[in-house]
């Protein structure tokens, strides 16, 4: 149709518009002059390739799920992007196919574009579970908007922590409110905190018979664990742990020592496992570790006290301030000792999803369905 006087803004509006298009590999160079654009850090173009061809759950069908989309100008730019990251779960017995939006971003003059992104996430079909574990505040008023649901296991607008280092701590915690606070106060806080308890927790004891270990591998036994640990907790949504899966997510940072992997085992036999990682707040100049991950088989709870404690005494020894339980996920499970000493309020409720179906939604509206960690979605990716 030739443009009339009426229809020309109209179509020069159409023209100007991007067009949205699955991703591909061959979109890594561009993606990432966007998120450096945006402001945010991106992967070597073999890290960012890993993320599906060495994930088990995108090798078991590459065929169906995009890598994600793009947002592309009519110049051939591409000015927003949102990738779409496989995941497996274990629900009652079966399988359940997942997804985790990656990396979101767009450029500022294409804002009002984002949502085609989100809408296309959401809307895919070869999946059962839509997982969202990194939610923003200027986020999450659109997913709630488009129907998503909270996770009703945790306390995923609140962190609990530790501190074992209190002079670095309360020289952050006075940077955060303001740089012209004379840093000399630093000195009073942390001997405050020290004599209001907000330390090193006392109970360093081990349990008997149980050897614990900082690996830098997973081998055999995760998978026999793995096993195990389904059968056991057969009525909750466990996102799968198996060996494979473990060395695709920390793979990289266990070999840059970004991560931390503590082992309890009984006679040789895996029976607990905890995993930290660095989690840095560089503009407070703060060393800050994360509790990630902690499982472990029936009749082997006790063992997160001492586990706990391995964990501060690691902050010690590598000069970390504090430890903390992003979601305050480890107390709400019940564990007992897991209580984290202080906690903090967050900007929003970070954990959210999204079940495809009638059934799934209606399972998993019940607290006791969930057992989530900052090990689901892309959190600790």
């Amino acid at each position: 149709m030739i443009p009339t006087a009426a229809n020309a803004p109209a179509s020069r509006a159409r023209s100007l518009q991007p067009i949205l298009r699955e991703a591909s590999f061959d979109d890594y160079e561009e993606i990432v002059a966007l998120q450096f654009r945006n402001g945010l850090s991106a992967r070597s173009r073999s890290r960012w390739a890993s993320l599906w061809i060495d994930n088990p759950s995108f090798q078991r069908a590459p065929e169906s799920l995009p890598l994600g989309w793009v947002l592309e100008s009519p110049e051939r730019r591409i000015v927003g992007y949102l990738g779409n990251l496989p995941l497996a779960y274990r629900f009652r017995g079966r399988d359940v196919r997942a997804a985790t939006p990656h990396s979101w971003a767009v450029d500022s003059d294409n804002r009002r574009y984002s949502i085609w992104l989100l809408d296309r996430f959401l809307s895919q079909k070869q999946v059962e579970l839509l997982v969202f574990a990194t939610v923003n505040p200027a986020s999450e008023p659109v997913y709630r908007a488009l129907g998503c649901s909270r996770t009703p296991s945790g306390i995923w607008d609140r962190s609990g922590f530790w501190v074992t280092r209190h002079h670095e701590f309360a020289r952050a915690a006075l940077r955060s409110q303001s740089p012209r606070i004379p840093q000399g106060f630093a000195v009073a806080v942390a001997a405050a905190l020290a004599v209001g308890g907000l330390s090193v927790n006392s109970w360093h004891r081990s349990a008997p018979s149980v050897d614990f270990e900082f690996r830098s591998t997973f081998d055999v036994r995760f998978d026999a664990f793995w096993e195990q640990l389904q059968r056991e907790n057969g009525n909750a949504l466990l996102a799968v742990r198996d060996q494979a899966t473990l060395e695709w997510h920390f793979g990289h940072s266990l070999g840059r020592q970004k991560t931390w992997v503590l082992t309890a085992c009984k006679d040789r036999r895996l029976v607990a496992y905890a995993i930290f990682d660095r989690w840095d707040l560089a503009k407070l100049k703060l060393k800050r570790l994360r509790l990630v991950d902690f499982q472990c088989l029936a009749g082997f709870d006790d063992l997160i006290e001492p586990m706990i404690s391995q964990m501060l005494l690691l902050c010690r020894r590598e000069g970390i301030a504090i430890a903390e339980n992003v979601g305050c996920w480890l107390a709400f499970a019940g564990r007992r000792g897991a209580r984290a000493p202080y906690h903090r309020k967050m900007k929003s409720w970070i954990f959210y999803y999204k079940a495809c179906s009638r059934e799934l939604s209606a399972a998993l509206a019940e607290p006791g369905a969930w057992r989530p960690t900052s090990f689901d979605g892309d959190a600790s990716l």
